[in-house]
This record gives structure tokens, sequence and C-alpha cells, in this order.
């Protein structure tokens, strides 16, 4: 017999199963990111992840290639125990020129509105050798998934839903003088309802 209060006890365990699917949906996406990642990233490499969240996918990036991996974002968010630079603004990066050999975009960008994109993929330019950016197409499944699990991790993020084709950000890129640009195969997990697209940029 528990002395405690049964709602508060609901409570907890909705927070804990909420913390499990947030942590099984990051592995998921994580893998089908690594796999399309492999011969990009390298041990050697200093990466840059923009808009790294509560940390949990740069960490399996890092174990995963064995780099040097800094986080970023306009608001810490982490719970993991990854180097953290915070962005001054949403289209700003606190480095120097070509400080990294890669600067990955992960599910970052539709949480940003239509006048952020350009000035941020400017900034990933900058500071980075390649540039390389995964996201989700456009759903309403994407959507919903996207909301439940981004209020599940941080009630109060700002999440604008604002979801774009890879066509998108690869007719922007061509027009802002990256040499490369490249579509990233990405496999469809049967058992993940979401559908993703990656994208190498080279300058």
């Amino acid at each position: 017999m528990s002395d405690g209060d049964p709602h508060n006890s609901n409570k907890n365990r909705l927070i804990i199963s909420e913390g499990k699917i947030m942590k099984q949906a990051v592995k998921v996406r994580s893998r089908l990111f690594i796999h399309a990642s492999k011969g990009l990233i390298k041990p050697e490499h200093k990466v840059l992840d923009v808009g790294c969240g509560d940390g949990f996918m740069t960490t399996e990036f890092k174990n995963h290639f064995k780099c040097n991996i800094v986080g970023t974002d306009v608001i810490n968010y982490l719970k993991t125990d990854i180097p953290f630079v915070p962005m001054p603004s949403s289209t700003d990066l606190s480095f120097n020129d070509n400080e990294f050999d890669v600067v990955m975009i992960i599910d970052s960008l539709h949480n940003t509105r239509d006048d952020i994109h350009k000035k941020l993929l400017s900034e990933c330019k900058r500071v980075g050798k390649t540039v390389l950016i995964f996201d989700t197409f456009p759903s309403f499944t994407s959507k919903l998934i996207c909301f439940i699990l981004s209020h599940a991790n941080e009630k109060n993020m700002d999440v604008p839903l604002n979801f774009k084709s890879n066509i998108y950000y690869i007719s922007m890129a061509k027009t802002m003088g990256f040499k490369h640009v490249e579509g990233l195969p990405i496999k469809k997990s049967f058992y993940y309802p979401m559908n993703h697209y990656g994208l190498l940029l080279t300058k």
C-alpha cells in the first residue's frame, strides 16, 4: 500500500514513459542518419551539431564515429554531457571561419521560420567545410509526432513545424555557392512512421 498521491504516481509514470519513447525515437533516427553519414565523418574530424537540443542525437554520433563534437543551440536544452556553446541568435554561430570539418543540422530546420533558413545555412557554410542536413519530409504524421515528442522533451520549446522538402534546401544551397549538393539516401524503417532525407553540401 502506498501513502503517496496516486495522481503524482500516474504523472511520474507518464514522464518516465515519455522519456523512454523519446530516447527510443532518437535511437531509431540516429541509426538512420549515422548510416547515411558513413564515410563523411571520421574520428579525426571536428564536428558541430547545430540545434543540438537535448544532446541525445549528438551523443549517438559521438559514440559511433569517435569524433570531437560540439553542440550549439539558442537555448541550452541539454540532458547529456557534451561540449556546448550557445548561439548568440537563431542565425549566428560563435565560431571561426572553417573551424569545423563537418557541420550537422539534424531535424532542426523545421523548428525555424522561413526567413531564418538561408541565414543559418550561410553561417553553417562559413564555419564548416561540409554541411550535412537531415530533416523530415512534410506530412501530417511528421507534424503530429514532432509536436508530441518536442513537448515531451521540453514543454516551452517553440515548435513551428515548418517542414520543407529536400528540393527546397537543394534549390537554396545552389543559390548560395555550394560547389557540390548531393542527396543522401535514408532507409525507411518499417517500424518507424516518419520519412527522412539527407543532404551533403560542400563548398
